[in-house]
């Protein structure tokens, strides 16, 4: 019998990941962000209490601001941080306070509480095993039905990795218009919410695909692979070689020099997976689609407070606190395994490059209207598509959106190049 692992039980994350740049340039970054949120309507206030879970700023102490730094940047209990570090952070908040205009007495109130990710309890609400047959399973057998019968994809373990993803690689006539290879990042529970915009884009079998799955966030029962930006960028890289090895085979003169990048295409917590590609292996982007992105000013408190801390109150939300954040796998993965600062899109990474943003304006884990703002102002290269009166995931049940999307799609398969211009549309 096979024993399941539940690391998600453990008090403390298993390791630290560092960011990827330096602490200086991630909090420099911090800072500007929120100056930048200001000046779009979002008030530093707002952001400050919305880090301490709603707190009045004028409770809020200075000590109070370096725990949060500590936890925020660090990812660790300042308890558990040496003279040097504590001394760099109290540095931070005099900065901070100079630059965002706080006037927080020194000190620290114990009753006000900050957001302390990856050191706060995981919370687990038990489900039973009809509903993992429900949740897990049936969706499974559909998908791989729809999958493997439907779109003729093939599912493949990375050997290097132990990851696994979907993929297919159809011939290509010689002289034919071919349109850009698909890769693919879903979000929480799996591929099925997906099915109708799969659908769209590779019913007609012309489109290669690589499809990365995510055990841990499906509702798989599954702890013992759990993927990491590295691993994670290395199928994806392994998996878009394997499509041009197997095109080179199978289509007698077939020209490389004809690829010209894959669209990039995610949804919510996928949106990181491809905030990853784009500063890892960039080249191999040809244009992007972010779906209800959470990559997008992931310093303002939402996402955190929305995914981990928020009180469900509307029918939606307690649907996703007992169907999806409750969930062990998915559970371990925000409150273990999100290194916030590693997940941040910045306009650098997708200047020269035809992108795409699905908005819902009432999607309550993001500051919409925030990030709307910033993407005109930011990325004006980029397309918006903005959905009055839709929340999170909402575009799932529309295929009017999703229409809209492989729109988009297909009128830039036709880019000259990733940095082309000429594919513009509004």
């Amino acid at each position: 019998m096979t024993r399941i692992k539940m690391p998600a039980l453990l008090a403390e994350p298993l390791a630290i990941e560092s960011p990827t740049q330096p602490m200086d340039t991630v909090f420099e970054s911090l800072l500007h962000s929120v100056e930048m949120a200001a000046e779009l309507g979002y008030p530093t206030e707002q952001w400050l209490s919305g880090w301490f879970l709603g707190a009045d700023v004028v409770q809020i102490r200075r000590g109070n601001l370096a725990e949060l730094i500590a936890f925020l940047l660090y990812s660790k209990n300042p308890a558990t941080l040496d003279g040097p570090t504590l001394r760099r952070i109290d540095i931070m908040v005099e900065e901070a306070c100079a630059r965002l205009g706080f006037s927080l007495a020194s000190g620290y109130e114990p009753e006000v509480r900050c957001m302390r990710f990856l050191h706060d309890p995981v919370l687990i609400v038990h489900r039973s095993l009809a509903q993992y047959l429900v949740a897990c399973m049936l969706p499974r057998l559909v998908t791989w039905v729809l999958f493997r019968l439907v779109f003729g994809l093939r599912r493949a373990e990375c050997t290097e990795t132990g990851l696994y993803y979907w993929w297919r690689a159809p011939p290509i006539n010689v002289g034919a218009d071919v349109p850009r290879d698909l890769l693919f990042f879903h979000g929480l529970c799996g591929f099925i919410g997906y099915v109708p915009l799969l659908s769209m884009l590779l019913f007609q079998n012309t489109r290669g695909a690589a499809l990365i799955e995510d055990e841990s966030v499906s509702m798989c029962l599954n702890f013992e692979r759990q993927p990491t930006r590295a691993t994670v960028v290395r199928t994806a890289v392994i998996a878009m070689a394997r499509i041009r090895q197997e095109r080179a085979r199978s289509s007698r003169g077939w020209d490389a020099s004809r690829d010209r990048g894959c669209v990039l295409l995610g949804h919510s917590l996928g949106t990181c997976a491809m905030q990853w590609i784009l500063e890892e292996a960039p080249s191999m982007c040809g244009a992007a689609v972010f779906i209800d992105p959470i990559v997008l000013l992931l310093e303002m408190p939402n996402t955190t407070y929305g995914f981990l801390y928020r009180a469900p109150r509307t029918v939606f939300q307690w649907f996703c606190y007992l169907w999806c954040t409750g969930e062990p796998g998915i559970a371990f993965y925000f409150r273990r395994r999100f290194w916030w600062y590693n997940n941040r899109l910045t306009a650098e990474s997708v200047t020269d490059l035809p992108t795409l943003f699905c908005l819902s304006e009432h999607d309550d884990l993001s500051a919409v209207p925030t990030i709307h703002a910033y993407i005109k102002r930011e990325l004006q290269h980029s397309d918006i598509l903005w959905w009055p009166g839709g929340g999170h995931t909402h575009f799932m049940g529309s295929l009017g959106k999703n229409r809209q999307i492989a729109r988009w799609i297909e009128v830039h398969d036709q880019c000259a190049s990733p940095s082309s211009r000429n594919c513009k549309t509004h």
